[in-house]
């Protein structure tokens, strides 16, 4: 993946990466934020990764294809940065109308999911989404201590929200928070895609099928 010269074993990997974690969620807490848009998002995972990776803080360049929970491929590089902020502006729009903690918790698994899906970095993504998670729930139920999230199965949790199974990650928000938990019933909701708008989408997946045929024709000749 990369590291930074002064990265040369194990053991410096993991205490620098440990003390710049723990930072990057005291100012998550400290900036809280209910909603990150592209530049928050960065800014967390430099503060993560800064001085271990070179490319700590850059999202996915051109080119740069990622794959992760057995298959599933990020949005493409281009798409990254107004993916996230179609991904913020849904948030904000979900906050408007949430009444109760449990809508709250399942707008945050709606974001933390379709971010994952974006999956913006080479490398980092869950860690990134650990410490926004930090701030919003600050932002939404108030500064506190709270136990700690090593103990979350976070990539499960993360890879059923971004299917449209936001339950399970909502819950562990709501019991950390010593809420009650949403009904079993209540808990599907349809993800938030994040990709642009449909007509966009709708527009890129037309050009890709042409352009696949174009390929399949000159294979032919």
């Amino acid at each position: 993946m990369g590291l930074c010269p002064e990265i040369t074993s194990f053991e410096i990997y993991t205490e620098a990466y440990t003390k710049q974690l723990d930072n990057a969620l005291v100012e998550s807490i400290r900036f809280a934020n209910s909603a990150p848009g592209p530049e928050e998002v960065l800014i967390f995972h430099r503060l993560i990764f800064r001085n271990i990776h070179p490319w700590a803080g850059t999202f996915r360049a051109a080119g740069e294809v990622v794959h992760f929970d057995g298959g599933q491929m990020g949005a493409d590089a281009n798409r990254i940065t107004p993916a996230i902020e179609h991904v913020q502006k849904v948030m904000l729009e979900r906050l408007q109308t949430a009444a109760t903690p449990q809508q709250k918790a399942l707008a945050i698994a709606g974001y933390l999911g379709a971010l994952r899906m974006i999956h913006p970095f080479r490398d980092g993504n869950t860690r990134t989404a650990v410490v926004i998670l930090e701030g919003q729930v600050t932002a939404l139920f108030g500064e506190k201590e709270r136990p700690a999230l090593t103990e979350l199965d976070f990539k499960h949790l993360l890879q059923d929200a971004y299917r449209g199974h936001l339950g399970a990650l909502a819950n562990r928000i709501l019991v950390r928070e010593e809420l009650l938990p949403i009904p079993e019933t209540e808990s599907e909701t349809e993800r938030t895609r994040p990709f642009l708008d449909p007509d966009m989408e709708t527009v890129w997946f037309q050009q890709r099928e042409n352009i696949l045929r174009q390929q399949q024709g000159d294979g032919v000749s």
